[in-house]
């Protein structure tokens, strides 16, 4: 078990931090994923919508943690 101490004036600053660094791994692994996981015969388009899908979510996700750290720092 790992324990980190962090000031309580920083602890936004990193549960920002770690949303952008799974937010960046989202986007990396998941179209990797999703390309392992569709059977052979699946239409391109589909999988293509699929992975864009993914990346706009990250993408939502992303600027809702952006606009969270904005009010907490004022």
């Amino acid at each position: 078990m790992v324990e980190v101490a962090v000031p309580s004036s920083q602890a936004p600053r990193l549960l920002t931090t770690v949303a952008y660094a799974l937010v960046l791994l989202g986007a990396l692994f998941g179209p990797v994923f999703t390309l392992r996981a569709v059977p052979v015969d699946f239409p391109p388009w589909a999988t293509i919508s699929l992975i864009a899908g993914q990346i706009g979510l990250l993408g939502l996700v992303a600027s809702a943690v952006r606009s969270a750290a904005r009010r907490e720092t004022g």
